[in-house]
């Protein structure tokens, strides 16, 4: 595939801004990596494909400063050039004491440090050091966020921290728990108690939380400790090693191929955990083109909306088997092929149904041109579209019409250098188009229009904005200096949501003013967040057409300690 977009960026030291060279920066596409040293004056590049990814940039740890990263967009065009400043800093110091159960110091003892602000097992830690003969430790530049545990020969980590410090200190007073360690074993098995092989079970503990996790230490908690992986053999059979004794029971995922997933609470003094999948029913079927050709290569998938979803692909003559779906009176199901108009519908999933038979429909597409009143293009403009085919999702409400392209993913683009935009395989129907200008996306312009249109413009002229302003100005309470950096979000009511949606935008203001523009009357309310302060919010009110000023003031967000 030819190499069409690029990605530029900088990396710069936080206390003076210097540039920092021959670090290690990683963009992530998908699952594959790519990895680059940045120059003399701190700058990187990537070129790859462009469309539709799941792209990650992350700044690696250096002997002295920590870790930066961002999402990139999920989409972008051919012939996009991207610009990046990641900023680092040299870290926190923290120091304690690593002890076993009994509360006694353990030498020689090995402290891990993640400089990440969400834990991911597989990555080895970006710091290591090793307790003293007291069972003393110290790890220097250690990021805000961070993820610290211990282990040492025999013994595993029962107690882990994680934390998020305001800016960059010196932290002492920390412990670190140890215990002997256990191994768990068990089998998988379906619910007529035959062996399940190659079921997978990833266990993590690190999202529990409760108010004896606080520490002494603000913004630093305990954590038990216990993140791990494992595939059951060809008898069913698993074993969980590098685990604390703790005598807790312990929550895993467990998912296998062919059943519905599960979630199992193992415990290490189980002889043997028995865990059941239940087999779930096998859905069987045909897709066919919109001319009755079979749909090769059609992606099925059931509940994708469900934390996990079951995917298939049909195979040459159309025809499909999906096994492990969950009975159901109205599943979800959607279909996408390309060069078909993409397909929702709800399926009536149980045991011994009759096969299901998919006619897709013939593929419709929406081009055209954001220009603004001069006729000039609008490079990279966002654009997005709402059809008049809504997916009804039961006990689940989001920020943005659930539409057929929305449940797809297919409902947002960028336009190119020359202002043009296509979305491809999109059934016949009405559809809402609505661009926004890249630097300003509160100035945005909505057309109606029915899909199979070609030549689209689309005019943004901020005069003929008539929509809801605000505008004000962010400080300190206590001291009156701006606040430089924020965030801004302005929920409001959406067409069949309940509740008040919004989406967070991140200022920068020499002077701490801002000015948000494009929201329509009616129910609104106004919040600003800055790091190391409380949030602050307008109340929900009513808003008229025209400029409304607000005087931000916004309070250092304070902890209470008991004990």
């Amino acid at each position: 595939a030819r190499l069409d977009a690029t990605l530029r960026g900088r990396v710069l030291l936080r206390d003076d801004r210097s540039p920092l060279a021959d670090v290690l920066v990683r963009l992530r596409i998908t699952d594959a990596w790519s990895e680059r040293r940045t120059s003399a004056d701190g700058c990187f590049e990537f070129t790859f494909d462009s469309g539709d990814a799941r792209r990650e940039l992350l700044v690696m740890t250096t002997e002295t400063t920590t870790r930066a990263s961002e999402w990139l967009a999920s989409h972008i065009d051919s012939g996009e050039v991207i610009e990046r400043t990641l900023i680092v800093s040299r870290g926190a110091l923290l120091a304690g004491v690593v002890v076993d159960m009994e509360g006694h110091a353990i030498a020689g003892a090995t402290v891990d440090a993640w400089c990440v602000p969400d834990f991911r097992p597989k990555e080895a830690p970006d710091r290591s050091v090793t307790s003293d003969t007291t069972g003393r430790f110290s790890i220097a530049h250690v990021g805000e966020s961070f993820f610290l545990a211990a282990h040492a020969p025999g013994l595993c980590a029962e107690r882990g921290l994680r934390g998020k410090l305001e800016g960059d200190a010196n932290v002492d007073g920390l412990e670190l728990r140890v215990a002997e360690c256990a191994t768990i074993v068990g089998h998988v098995v379906d619910d007529q108690d035959r062996a399940l092989v190659g079921a997978t079970l990833e266990l993590n503990a690190l999202n529990s939380s409760s108010d004896r996790d606080v520490t002494a230490v603000p913004g630093v908690y305990r954590c038990t400790w216990g993140t791990a992986t494992a595939m059951s053999d060809a008898t069913g059979r698993f074993e969980i090693t590098g685990l604390a004794s703790d005598r807790q029971q312990r929550s895993a995922s467990v998912a296998h191929d062919e059943c519905l997933s599960a979630s199992a609470m193992l415990n290490p003094l189980t002889p043997d955990n028995r865990v059941v999948l239940l087999r779930g029913v096998e859905v069987r079927g045909v897709v066919l083109r919109s001319d009755r050709t079979p749909g090769a290569g059609a992606e099925l998938v059931f509940d994708r909306a469900a934390r996990r979803n079951r995917r298939t692909i049909a195979d040459d003559d159309g025809t499909f088997i999906a096994q492990g779906i969950a009975s159901a009176e109205r599943a979800l199901l959607s279909v996408h092929l390309a060069g078909q108009a993409i397909y929702i519908d709800t399926v009536r999933v149980e045991q011994g149904g009759d096969p299901l038979e998919i006619e897709l429909e013939p593929a419709h597409r929406i081009a055209g041109r954001v220009v603004d009143v001069g006729g000039a293009p609008v490079a990279r403009a966002l654009v997005s579209i709402e059809g008049d085919r809504i997916v009804e999702i039961v006990g689940t409400s989001y920020a943005e019409r659930t539409t057929w392209e929305w449940y797809h993913n297919c409902h947002r683009t960028i336009a190119d250098v020359d202002g043009r935009f296509t979305f491809e395989d999109l059934y016949e129907g009405k559809f809402i188009v609505r661009a926004s200008e890249p630097s300003a996306l509160d100035v945005t312009r909505d057309v109606t229009t029915e899909s199979g249109v070609d030549d689209l413009t689309v005019v943004l002229d901020p005069k003929e904005m008539d929509k809801v302003v605000f505008a004000g100005r962010v400080v300190d309470a206590e001291s009156g200096e701006p606040m430089r950096n924020f965030s801004l979000n302005v929920m409001q009511e959406l067409e069949g949501q309940h509740g008040l949606f919004g989406n967070t935008r991140k200022i920068e203001s020499t002077d701490g003013r801002f000015r948000a523009r494009g929201y329509a009357a009616g129910l609104a309310d106004v919040r600003v967040q800055a790091d190391g302060y409380a949030r602050w919010t307008a109340g929900a009110r009513e808003y008229e057409f025209g400029e409304h000023v607000l005087d931000v003031r916004l309070t250092r967000r304070r902890s209470l300690q008991l004990k």
